[in-house]
Protein backbone atom coordinates (compact mmCIF):
# COMPACT_ATOMS: atom_id res chain seq x y z
CA UNK A 1 0.00 0.00 0.00
CA UNK A 2 1.51 3.38 -1.05
CA UNK A 3 1.83 5.84 1.64
CA UNK A 4 2.09 8.50 -0.33
CA UNK A 5 -0.81 10.45 -2.76
CA UNK A 6 -4.15 11.29 -0.78
CA UNK A 7 -7.98 10.44 -1.22
CA UNK A 8 -11.18 12.93 -0.59
CA UNK A 9 -13.43 12.43 1.76
CA UNK A 10 -16.84 13.83 1.63
CA UNK A 11 -18.86 15.90 4.13
CA UNK A 12 -21.65 13.11 4.20
CA UNK A 13 -19.14 11.23 6.06
CA UNK A 14 -20.58 12.24 9.17
CA UNK A 15 -23.91 10.63 8.24
CA UNK A 16 -22.95 7.73 7.43
CA UNK A 17 -23.53 4.52 9.99
CA UNK A 18 -20.18 4.09 10.60
CA UNK A 19 -19.50 7.79 12.09
CA UNK A 20 -19.51 7.97 15.92
CA UNK A 21 -23.00 9.32 17.48
CA UNK A 22 -23.16 7.94 20.61
CA UNK A 23 -19.49 7.84 22.17
CA UNK A 24 -16.95 10.33 22.35
CA UNK A 25 -15.00 10.80 19.32
CA UNK A 26 -11.21 9.74 19.35
CA UNK A 27 -8.73 12.06 18.74
CA UNK A 28 -8.46 11.04 15.00
CA UNK A 29 -11.78 11.75 14.56
CA UNK A 30 -12.07 15.14 16.05
CA UNK A 31 -9.22 15.74 13.89
CA UNK A 32 -10.96 14.50 10.50
CA UNK A 33 -14.10 16.44 11.64
CA UNK A 34 -11.91 19.41 11.86
CA UNK A 35 -11.13 18.74 8.33
CA UNK A 36 -14.23 18.65 7.23
CA UNK A 37 -15.87 21.66 8.50
CA UNK A 38 -13.36 23.89 7.78
CA UNK A 39 -14.37 26.44 5.22
CA UNK A 40 -13.47 25.70 1.90
CA UNK A 41 -14.21 29.12 0.36
CA UNK A 42 -13.68 32.47 1.47
CA UNK A 43 -17.02 32.93 2.95
CA UNK A 44 -18.49 35.01 6.11
CA UNK A 45 -20.01 33.88 9.63
CA UNK A 46 -21.36 35.66 12.64
CA UNK A 47 -20.35 34.93 15.77
CA UNK A 48 -20.26 36.40 19.12
CA UNK A 49 -22.47 39.38 17.40
CA UNK A 50 -19.82 40.31 14.99
CA UNK A 51 -19.52 39.47 11.26
CA UNK A 52 -16.16 37.73 10.50
CA UNK A 53 -14.32 36.74 7.45
CA UNK A 54 -13.41 32.92 7.37
CA UNK A 55 -10.47 31.82 4.66
CA UNK A 56 -10.43 28.75 3.25
CA UNK A 57 -9.26 26.22 5.71
CA UNK A 58 -10.20 28.35 8.76
CA UNK A 59 -12.60 27.41 11.52
CA UNK A 60 -14.04 30.13 13.82
CA UNK A 61 -14.78 28.25 17.33
CA UNK A 62 -14.41 28.39 21.15
CA UNK A 63 -13.22 24.81 22.80
CA UNK A 64 -16.57 24.96 24.17
CA UNK A 65 -18.25 24.79 21.10
CA UNK A 66 -15.88 22.06 19.65
CA UNK A 67 -16.46 20.26 22.83
CA UNK A 68 -20.32 19.34 22.10
CA UNK A 69 -20.28 17.58 18.72
CA UNK A 70 -16.66 15.56 20.05
CA UNK A 71 -18.00 14.50 23.61
CA UNK A 72 -15.26 16.09 25.40
CA UNK A 73 -15.22 18.48 28.37
CA UNK A 74 -14.13 22.38 27.46
CA UNK A 75 -10.64 21.24 28.54
CA UNK A 76 -9.82 18.68 27.04
CA UNK A 77 -10.58 20.33 23.52
CA UNK A 78 -8.39 22.81 24.54
CA UNK A 79 -5.21 20.64 25.36
CA UNK A 80 -5.64 18.99 22.18
CA UNK A 81 -5.88 22.18 19.93
CA UNK A 82 -3.00 22.94 21.88
CA UNK A 83 -1.05 19.77 21.06
CA UNK A 84 -2.15 20.25 17.09
CA UNK A 85 -0.48 23.68 17.18
CA UNK A 86 2.30 22.66 19.08
CA UNK A 87 3.04 19.91 16.30
CA UNK A 88 2.02 22.96 13.48
CA UNK A 89 -0.67 21.12 12.73
CA UNK A 90 -2.79 24.07 12.82
CA UNK A 91 -2.40 28.23 14.00
CA UNK A 92 -4.70 29.86 16.25
CA UNK A 93 -5.19 33.58 17.12
CA UNK A 94 -8.12 35.42 19.16
CA UNK A 95 -10.68 37.09 16.80
CA UNK A 96 -13.08 38.28 19.72
CA UNK A 97 -13.81 38.40 22.91
CA UNK A 98 -14.46 35.08 23.37
CA UNK A 99 -13.88 33.09 19.97
CA UNK A 100 -10.70 31.76 18.23
CA UNK A 101 -9.69 31.47 14.52
CA UNK A 102 -8.23 28.32 13.96
CA UNK A 103 -5.89 27.77 10.59
CA UNK A 104 -5.30 24.48 9.71
CA UNK A 105 -2.04 24.50 8.39
CA UNK A 106 -1.44 23.75 4.28
CA UNK A 107 -5.30 22.70 3.92
CA UNK A 108 -5.70 23.89 0.18
CA UNK A 109 -1.87 22.36 -0.66
CA UNK A 110 -2.87 18.96 1.22
CA UNK A 111 -7.22 19.17 0.35
CA UNK A 112 -5.76 18.84 -3.70
CA UNK A 113 -9.61 19.96 -4.29
CA UNK A 114 -9.49 23.69 -6.21
CA UNK A 115 -12.91 25.05 -7.21
CA UNK A 116 -12.83 26.01 -11.08
CA UNK A 117 -15.45 26.94 -13.22
CA UNK A 118 -17.27 24.19 -14.69
CA UNK A 119 -16.91 24.12 -18.56
CA UNK A 120 -18.31 21.98 -21.38
CA UNK A 121 -21.86 20.43 -22.07
CA UNK A 122 -24.07 21.23 -19.32
CA UNK A 123 -25.62 18.04 -17.99
CA UNK A 124 -27.87 17.46 -14.46
CA UNK A 125 -30.49 20.01 -15.59
CA UNK A 126 -27.85 22.58 -15.31
CA UNK A 127 -29.18 25.35 -18.27
CA UNK A 128 -27.85 28.96 -19.60
CA UNK A 129 -24.51 29.97 -17.79
CA UNK A 130 -22.70 27.24 -16.19
CA UNK A 131 -21.61 27.63 -12.66
CA UNK A 132 -21.39 24.63 -11.33
CA UNK A 133 -18.06 23.72 -9.73
CA UNK A 134 -15.65 20.55 -10.72
CA UNK A 135 -12.62 19.10 -8.93
CA UNK A 136 -9.17 19.27 -9.84
CA UNK A 137 -6.30 17.05 -8.70
CA UNK A 138 -3.53 18.85 -7.89
CA UNK A 139 0.05 16.96 -7.11
CA UNK A 140 1.66 18.33 -4.58
CA UNK A 141 5.42 18.27 -4.32
CA UNK A 142 7.42 15.43 -2.24
CA UNK A 143 9.83 16.76 0.23
CA UNK A 144 13.74 16.26 -0.62
CA UNK A 145 14.90 13.23 1.94
CA UNK A 146 17.84 15.35 3.12
CA UNK A 147 16.40 16.16 6.77
CA UNK A 148 18.73 19.04 6.92
CA UNK A 149 17.35 20.51 4.17
CA UNK A 150 13.70 19.17 4.57
CA UNK A 151 13.47 20.87 7.97
CA UNK A 152 14.39 24.35 6.35
CA UNK A 153 11.19 23.92 3.52
CA UNK A 154 8.84 26.59 3.25
CA UNK A 155 5.27 26.30 3.66
CA UNK A 156 3.38 25.65 0.39
CA UNK A 157 0.61 28.20 -0.58
CA UNK A 158 -1.42 27.76 -3.22
CA UNK A 159 -2.77 31.39 -5.01
CA UNK A 160 -5.76 31.84 -7.08
CA UNK A 161 -4.44 29.99 -10.60
CA UNK A 162 -3.64 27.03 -8.52
CA UNK A 163 0.32 27.10 -8.95
CA UNK A 164 2.48 26.67 -5.94
CA UNK A 165 4.07 29.80 -4.08
CA UNK A 166 7.04 28.21 -2.36
CA UNK A 167 8.95 31.52 -1.75
CA UNK A 168 9.19 32.04 2.06
CA UNK A 169 8.00 35.23 3.61
CA UNK A 170 10.13 34.85 6.66
CA UNK A 171 13.67 35.97 6.59
CA UNK A 172 17.31 34.75 7.73
CA UNK A 173 16.44 36.30 10.52
CA UNK A 174 13.43 34.51 11.89
CA UNK A 175 14.57 31.78 10.85
CA UNK A 176 17.78 32.01 13.04
CA UNK A 177 15.77 33.05 16.29
CA UNK A 178 13.24 30.13 15.45
CA UNK A 179 16.39 27.57 15.91
CA UNK A 180 17.42 29.63 19.14
CA UNK A 181 14.23 28.92 20.89
CA UNK A 182 14.19 24.91 19.98
CA UNK A 183 18.08 25.03 20.83
CA UNK A 184 17.18 27.02 24.71
CA UNK A 185 14.28 24.38 24.44
CA UNK A 186 16.75 21.16 24.29
CA UNK A 187 19.20 22.88 26.76
CA UNK A 188 16.01 22.38 29.24
CA UNK A 189 15.00 18.68 27.36
CA UNK A 190 17.23 16.98 25.10
CA UNK A 191 15.27 14.87 23.84
CA UNK A 192 12.53 17.61 22.57
CA UNK A 193 11.03 16.87 19.42
CA UNK A 194 11.90 18.49 16.63
CA UNK A 195 9.58 21.51 15.97
CA UNK A 196 8.47 22.83 12.17
CA UNK A 197 11.42 25.49 12.03
CA UNK A 198 9.52 26.90 8.94
CA UNK A 199 6.25 27.33 10.84
CA UNK A 200 8.23 28.79 13.66
CA UNK A 201 9.62 31.42 11.88
CA UNK A 202 6.69 32.62 10.29
CA UNK A 203 5.27 32.74 13.31
CA UNK A 204 8.33 34.97 14.35
CA UNK A 205 7.72 37.06 11.44
CA UNK A 206 4.04 37.49 11.91
CA UNK A 207 5.68 38.61 15.37
CA UNK A 208 7.68 41.40 13.70
CA UNK A 209 5.38 42.84 10.57
CA UNK A 210 2.28 42.73 12.78
CA UNK A 211 2.56 42.45 16.13
CA UNK A 212 5.80 45.25 15.78
CA UNK A 213 8.39 43.30 18.27
CA UNK A 214 12.14 43.83 17.59
CA UNK A 215 14.07 40.52 17.13
CA UNK A 216 16.38 41.58 20.23
CA UNK A 217 12.36 41.99 22.14
CA UNK A 218 11.60 38.02 21.43
CA UNK A 219 14.93 36.80 22.39
CA UNK A 220 15.06 38.54 25.33
CA UNK A 221 11.25 38.28 26.41
CA UNK A 222 11.97 34.11 25.81
CA UNK A 223 15.17 33.82 27.80
CA UNK A 224 13.32 35.14 30.63
CA UNK A 225 10.64 32.63 30.06
CA UNK A 226 13.39 29.87 29.63
CA UNK A 227 14.13 30.58 33.27
CA UNK A 228 10.92 30.88 35.13
CA UNK A 229 9.69 27.92 36.77
CA UNK A 230 6.10 28.22 35.60
CA UNK A 231 6.67 29.41 31.83
CA UNK A 232 9.50 28.10 30.89
CA UNK A 233 6.82 24.66 30.96
CA UNK A 234 4.74 26.36 29.62
CA UNK A 235 5.93 28.50 26.40
CA UNK A 236 6.99 25.87 24.35
CA UNK A 237 6.68 27.40 20.81
CA UNK A 238 6.71 30.40 19.22
CA UNK A 239 3.05 31.19 18.93
CA UNK A 240 2.63 30.39 22.55
CA UNK A 241 5.02 33.15 23.46
CA UNK A 242 3.23 35.71 20.81
CA UNK A 243 -0.67 34.73 22.49
CA UNK A 244 1.02 35.37 25.89
CA UNK A 245 2.96 38.13 25.40
CA UNK A 246 1.20 40.74 27.12
CA UNK A 247 0.64 38.48 30.05
CA UNK A 248 4.13 37.43 29.92
CA UNK A 249 5.79 41.32 29.93
CA UNK A 250 3.26 42.27 32.84
CA UNK A 251 4.38 39.08 34.79
CA UNK A 252 8.00 39.43 34.41
CA UNK A 253 7.70 43.48 35.31
CA UNK A 254 6.06 42.58 38.10
CA UNK A 255 8.90 40.26 38.87
CA UNK A 256 11.30 42.93 38.77
CA UNK A 257 9.14 45.64 40.82
CA UNK A 258 8.71 42.53 43.32
CA UNK A 259 12.41 42.43 43.40
CA UNK A 260 13.52 45.72 43.28
CA UNK A 261 15.24 44.70 40.24
CA UNK A 262 16.54 46.32 36.97
CA UNK A 263 16.84 43.06 34.80
CA UNK A 264 18.51 43.57 31.63
CA UNK A 265 19.92 40.51 29.12
CA UNK A 266 22.86 40.08 27.27
CA UNK A 267 23.07 37.07 25.30
CA UNK A 268 22.33 34.35 27.26
CA UNK A 269 23.16 35.97 30.71
CA UNK A 270 20.60 37.87 32.56
CA UNK A 271 22.33 40.92 34.68
CA UNK A 272 20.81 42.56 37.54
Amino acid sequence: MSKNGYISLHCSLMDHWLWPKDRPYTELEAWVWLLLKAAHTTQKQRHDKALLAVQSGEIITTAVELGKPWGWDRRVAASFLKTLEEDGMILTEKCTRVCTRLKITNYNAFQGIFAQDCTGKCTDGCTGTCTRKRQVDVQVPTPEPNQEEAKRQPIIRVNKDNKYNTAPKYSDEDFSTAEWIYSKLQEMNPSHKQPNLSEWAETIRLMRERDHRTDSEIRDLFAWVNQDDFWSANILSPSKLRKQWDSLIIKRNKKRIAYGMNSAYSGDKIIV
